[in-house]
């Protein structure tokens, strides 16, 4: 048979002795009751197979050629969607003599299948989807060898007593009796060794690959995570630097800044990819004091962030639209404190989550003290402490997270023109703890892994004349599993 700029669409098994294809199609029609075998004998050519597949219960339509093989071919996979029994379970959707011809998935390099990933592999000369990320280890522990036992030593034969000389004829003499030498006792032998217990050799893990849908669950939770914490910026990155007898406050703030998140373990055989974050705040907020010493206000806020997976894994978007109310107590020795609490309401969304809606809630604590050093120097050691938690969904569990942050701010008060100025100098330590969290697709369960610790570098300037009050920062942080390689923030405050 010969196809050129054609389509065929096989319903039953079906056997051909030649198959020339040119720039043809050749379609497996879909039945939920059977899948259809193509037997042929001699294969040539270039084309297109559609094939149904179910990888859940590892079957699928087939390609068979019994002769030789030549050409290249694509190959359209329908999968039943339905959930594999088995996360290593693979499928042979074409089986050759010469193994001559080659076959590539056509459109995306893989299939995905309730919550793993499968790709086309070439087995011998059959070509299988499979899901392995790559071939088992190939070290082992060999077994030990068991230790050569000595052989026991031959124990040695007595010595043969030495018989008394006869006595001397006919002298008179008296003969003198001999001593009998005494026998050697024969040598003990060696016990053998019981010989060493072989170490059974270690059984290697193949790595498998998680689907879009599962690897964009646990990255997104990780970035919901990740801009929620983006906001537990201190007391001084808010308002800047606080003085007592300030009646009010009315201020405006914008962040831009990168969270760079690694791949981290989902599972004993399997990661998430890892994803870029590129993060854009605007809060605006105002206060009043109470007394000289405490002041009390709110914010809003809204925040977007764009998601972008490592490899195969598409994007995702995660925003934040939030509301806040803090208070803050300044003695007249420099100690101070600050308490927030915030509400978000969190969407996230990817071509293959679809869009979720979450409740966050935040409550957040500093305390620190501003030592004057003189000449317009002053030292702030400061301390945070925040809880955040983001409600759950059918395939989400609830996230609870605890961030401590601890660090020390160095600034020099300059005037200038008219201009009061305080460039200033900042180091944290950043750690983050959550709940065992994890996210469900069908019967599996995937760790959502935390940030944990990171440190954060800033270098920023407030300038004010008059009512007016501004502020630039920019800060760097390094961490485990988190990065921030950049991280602006520009404030804006009129006081009175």
């Amino acid at each position: 048979m010969t196809l050129k700029n054609s389509q065929w669409t096989i319903n039953n098994n079906s056997e051909v002795d030649l198959l020339a294809l040119s720039k043809s199609n050749v379609t497996f029609e879909s039945s939920s009751s059977s899948f259809k075998t193509l037997v042929i004998n001699d294969l040539v050519g270039n084309a297109n197979f559609t094939l149904n597949t179910d990888l859940a219960n590892q079957q699928s339509d087939k390609i068979v050629v019994k002769g030789s093989d030549s050409g290249s071919f694509g190959l359209n996979i329908n999968d039943s969607g339905n959930e594999p029994n088995a996360e290593n379970g693979k499928v042979t959707l074409v089986e050759t003599a010469t193994g001559t011809a080659q076959f590539a998935l056509l459109g995306k390099e893989y299939v995905d299948a309730g919550a793993y990933r499968y790709r086309l592999n070439q087995e011998g000369n059959n070509w299988v989807l499979s899901n392995k990320a790559g071939e088992p280890s190939k070290t082992t522990t060999q077994p030990e060898t068991p230790t050569e036992q000595p052989k026991p030593v031959e124990p040695t034969t007595p010595t043969t007593p030495i018989q008394p000389t006869a006595p001397i004829t006919p002298a008179p003499v008296q003969p003198t009796e001999p001593t009998p030498v005494t026998p050697v006792q024969p040598v003990t032998p060696v016990v053998p060794v019981a010989p060493t217990t072989p170490t059974s050799p270690d059984n290697p893990t193949t790595e498998v690959v998680l689907s879009e849908k599962s690897n964009a669950l646990v990255s997104l939770r990780q970035a919901q995570l990740a801009l929620v914490e983006s906001h537990l910026e201190g007391l001084h990155q808010r308002l800047g630097e606080l003085k007592n007898g300030e009646k009010g406050n009315v201020w405006v703030r914008n962040v831009n800044s990168r969270n760079e998140f690694d791949a981290t373990r989902t599972a004993s055989n399997s990661h998430s990819s890892g994803f870029e974050q590129d993060v854009h705040t605007v809060q605006l907020g105002a206060d009043v004091a109470v007394t000289d010493s405490v002041r009390v206000g709110g914010f809003v806020g809204n925040a977007r962030s764009d998601v972008n997976f490592n490899g195969e894994y598409g994007s995702g978007k995660v925003k934040t639209q939030s509301v806040g109310l803090y208070g803050t107590y300044l003695a007249d020795n420099g100690f101070y404190w600050d308490n927030v609490a915030k509400y978000e309401y969190v969407k996230s969304e990817s071509a293959s989550t679809g869009k979720r809606k979450y409740n966050a809630y935040t409550l957040s604590t500093e305390i620190g003290r501003i030592h004057q050093l003189g000449q317009g120097w002053t030292v702030t050691p400061q301390i945070q402490a925040a809880w955040t938690r983001l409600s759950s969904l059918s395939d989400e569990e609830r996230l609870s997270a605890l961030t401590a942050r601890a660090g020390v701010r160095v600034a020099k008060a300059i005037e200038f023109d008219g201009w009061k100025l305080q460039p200033y100098a900042e180091v944290n330590g950043i750690t983050t703890q959550t709940n065992d969290n994890k996210v469900r697709v069908n019967q599996y369960a995937f760790d959502v892994a935390e940030s944990k610790g990171r440190i954060q570098t800033a270098l920023g300037i407030n300038a004010s004349v008059g009512n007016h009050r501004f502020g630039v920062e920019g800060s760097v942080t390094n961490g485990k599993y988190l990065d921030q390689p950049y991280k602006v923030q520009a404030v804006y405050r009129y006081s009175w």
